[in-house]
């Protein structure tokens, strides 16, 4: 029988370090790439902070307007021009919501014109500046109002307030043909070549927006005035049923009922207005209101439409107890033209409502009106307007 060999002991071999040069080289060769990836990260670090902190967050969205969104650094700027030219300091409680609300409007209203093709001229924008901002030598335009007005009301209005006339009754405000040139009230059409003066470009410093932003604000508030003439001619009827109506605001229902007693018992309706009416207005007038279609007194149509002449009445509103009276009813009466803009104004707001209730997506809070605060540094922030 052969016998088995045994396995023959492997020797152990001692591993050979690598020389004192090499080792070191290799060492400093992995601090030559870590470090530099160490720094890499760290100033990648800092620069997102600084981009996330002084950049990114500018950008942030304060509401949708459908597609479009509206981000902090526009609000911002939108706060210094209300806050500037109406003389409301930016801190007031209501000033920065009410910001909100405007540039969505303005964001739907030009979104708007665009579906139905109303357009402002380059040319028109110009002429309703310079009518504000008016060179040496010229005057501002008798058709511009610059009373303040607060903001977010749905006023056409550039941001000072001004109701920016543009031709009236034009049979084509959607029409891409339209006349460049702008017209006052009156449907007069205004000098399109009067120069912007110097007080325009320093208010554009003062507020801190450029040109083209002004440019834009005051395009909106041309648009928006085309849009209430196109509801006038396309959706307010020309002629409609009304009544003449008379009424007398009073202050509590023991008061009305006893109105409505002395009216009925044949005291004059008028001097009852004189004698008894809540508002000074309506009390000069004597009660006596006019010609309405529906629409105009809301609250009151179903009451004022429903009485027989001669009769005498009463409602709550929204605005407190109202004695009402129809002296005649005129079923199909041509509408007189300053009701026919009421009731254009009120399908527009209407629509702007129902707008904002379908197509705005709101992201701002309490949070980012705060931080817009802090961060809307100019020289007017902590001014007193009203004790200027």
């Amino acid at each position: 029988m052969s016998r088995k060999r045994k396995p023959e002991p492997r020797v152990a071999v001692a591993r050979k370090k690598p020389p004192r040069w090499q080792r070191e080289h290799n060492i400093s060769r992995f601090l030559w790439i870590f470090i530099p990836l160490v720094l890499v990260v760290m100033v990648a670090l800092v620069g997102y902070w600084a981009y996330d902190s002084y950049v990114a967050v500018w950008n942030r969205p304060i509401a949708k307007v459908n597609a479009t969104t509206i981000d902090i650094d526009y609000y911002v700027k939108m706060l210094r021009l209300y806050s500037y030219t109406q003389r409301i300091n930016v801190h007031q409680a209501s000033l920065p919501w009410q910001v909100v609300q405007l540039v969505e409007e303005n964001e739907i209203i030009r979104q708007e014109a665009d579906r139905l093709g109303i357009i402002v001229s380059s040319e028109e924008v110009t002429a309703a500046i310079a009518d504000i901002f008016p060179a040496d030598g010229q005057e501002s335009s008798d058709t511009v109002d610059i009373t303040p007005v607060v903001p977010g009301n749905n006023t056409p209005a550039d941001g000072f307030g001004n109701e920016i006339s543009v031709t009236e009754g034009n049979d084509s405000a959607t029409d891409a043909d339209n006349p460049s040139s702008p017209a006052d009230g009156n449907g007069n059409t205004t000098d399109v070549d009067k120069e912007i003066g110097a007080e325009y470009y320093q208010f554009l410093e003062e507020v801190r927006i450029s040109d083209d932003e002004y440019r834009l604000v005051v395009e909106t508030s041309l648009l928006a005035q085309k849009h209430l003439e196109y509801l006038e001619e396309k959706e307010v009827p020309v002629t409609a049923e009304q009544v003449y109506l008379h009424y007398i605001p009073v202050g509590t229902e023991e008061e009305a009922n006893s109105t409505v007693n002395r009216a009925n018992a044949g005291e004059d309706f008028a001097a009852l207005a004189q004698e008894l009416s809540i508002d000074e207005t309506i009390k000069e007038i004597g009660g006596s209101i006019g010609w309405v279609p529906r629409g105009i007194f809301p609250e009151l149509d179903d009451e004022a439409f429903g009485l027989e002449v001669g009769n005498v009445s009463y409602v709550f509103t929204s605005e407190g107890y109202i004695v009402l009276k129809v002296t005649d009813i005129d079923g199909d009466r041509e509408i007189a033209k300053e009701l026919r803009q009421v009731l254009a104004r009120k399908e527009f707001d209407d629509w702007m409502q129902e707008q904002k209730d379908l197509n705005v997506i709101e992201y701002i809070d309490e949070n980012m009106i705060d931080w817009a605060l802090e961060h809307i540094d100019w020289k007017y922030e902590n001014v007193n307007w009203s004790i200027e």
